[in-house]
């Protein structure tokens, strides 16, 4: 049953980062065929906007890493109790950091395809 739910989530997981691509990929696609008519400020967003959502993208990858290593850690190794406030205030912190990059990222994508 275990090797059921991890073929589910590495699904999930291939299917996240199809979706991920296909953006990346339409928005690289859009910002192509609407260059010769955009202004110079509007270029340079465009240019902007790419730089920041591979620059936060990286971040977020290893954000997640970071994060999957330390909750790894605790529950494993059980060097530290995830119930005590503290702890569980850190944890959730890198959570909420790791989200709000991701919804950074989305919304970037958002101006990459002039929505």
């Amino acid at each position: 049953m275990a090797d059921g739910v991890q073929r589910v989530e590495d699904g999930g997981a291939r299917a996240a980062a199809a979706r991920h691509r296909t953006a990346l990929h339409d928005a690289l696609a859009e910002t192509r065929a609407a260059w010769p008519g955009l202004g110079f400020y509007e270029r340079f967003e465009q240019v902007v906007c790419l730089a920041l959502t591979v620059v936060i993208s990286g971040v977020v990858v290893a954000s997640l890493a970071v994060l999957l290593i330390r909750v790894g850690q605790l529950l494993l190794l059980g060097v530290v109790d995830p119930a005590e406030p503290a702890v569980f205030q850190a944890i959730f912190g890198m959570i909420v950091t790791v989200l709000i990059a991701l919804e950074f990222n989305h919304t970037l994508l958002g101006v990459l395809e002039r929505r």
